[in-house]
């Protein structure tokens, strides 16, 4: 979606006016909402934005996976001959 920064931008600052804020506060977040959306022209930044999304919830999985399916290991002396 090469338009998405400009789609959520503009819904952003749609809501940001419907609020009730401060005059003050109101040009901060509109001047937030530039810069995010100056921001996220830069592949790098892109790229980095997706990866900080994504990682918590993959490493999350991971750990939840690993800790399900972990086999208990037995002690070979343990284990009778038959």
């Amino acid at each position: 979606m090469p338009d998405f920064m400009d789609k959520y931008a503009a819904a952003m600052i749609e809501q940001t006016k419907a609020s009730d804020l401060s005059p003050e506060k109101m040009k901060e977040k509109l001047d937030e909402i530039a810069t995010m959306r100056e921001n996220y022209k830069s592949p790098a930044y892109r790229v980095m934005y997706t990866y900080v999304e994504i990682f918590p919830v993959g490493l999350l999985m991971t750990l939840i996976g690993a800790f399900k399916l972990k086999r208990k290991y037995r002690n070979p002396q343990d284990v009778s001959a038959a």
